[in-house]
């Protein structure tokens, strides 16, 4: 059992609390220019016209979420929102190179709950940390090994890992 205290001042669950904040913002953006072409197409032109795609990208979280993103966080942020402007309607597909690779970085490990994946490679399966249908393939080390459970549960859910950290999942 944590403390609030205890959890507010683990560094982990800091960046993790962060990460799902901002993921949050941008698929509510996502969801809002999904609703409205008139929206998503004033948030395209914005991009396609400024110097500056970290204050532009500063300017509409404020103005539509009231919420000041540091220079950092806007970088970030902008990533996420140009990935989606050019998402691809069909997934890529993984090659089995590709998830021996993901595999040996993660040491054989689940990315969220540390479970052992075991060795046949055709059972573990890789996922979207950004889901895809946020920002497609579009992201580069966007994708991790997940085992089953973990993928099931996360499905396309921005704070999976976060709630996982503190045990709400």
């Amino acid at each position: 059992m944590f403390t609030l205290e205890e959890l507010a001042s683990d560094e982990t669950i800091k960046k993790e609390y962060k990460k799902s904040l901002l993921l949050n913002i941008f698929k509510k953006l996502v969801v809002m220019m999904k609703r409205d072409d008139t929206m998503k197409l004033k948030v395209r032109k914005l991009f396609l016209q400024t110097t500056d795609a970290e204050m532009t990208t500063k300017i509409i979280v404020s103005k539509y979420f009231n919420f000041d993103l540091s220079k950092e966080d806007a970088h970030t942020m902008f990533q996420w929102i140009n990935a989606h402007f050019n998402k691809q309607p069909k997934r890529k597909i993984i090659s089995l190179d590709f998830k021996e690779k993901l595999y040996r970085l993660q040491n054989g490990k689940c990315a969220v709950c540390g479970e052992d994946l075991g060795e046949d490679l055709s059972k573990i399966q890789v996922d979207h940390i950004i889901p895809w249908v946020l920002v497609g393939d579009e992201l580069e080390n966007n994708y991790q090994c997940l085992c089953q459970t973990c993928n099931e549960c996360k499905s396309a859910h921005t704070d999976y890992i976060f709630k996982k950290l503190i045990n709400l999942n």
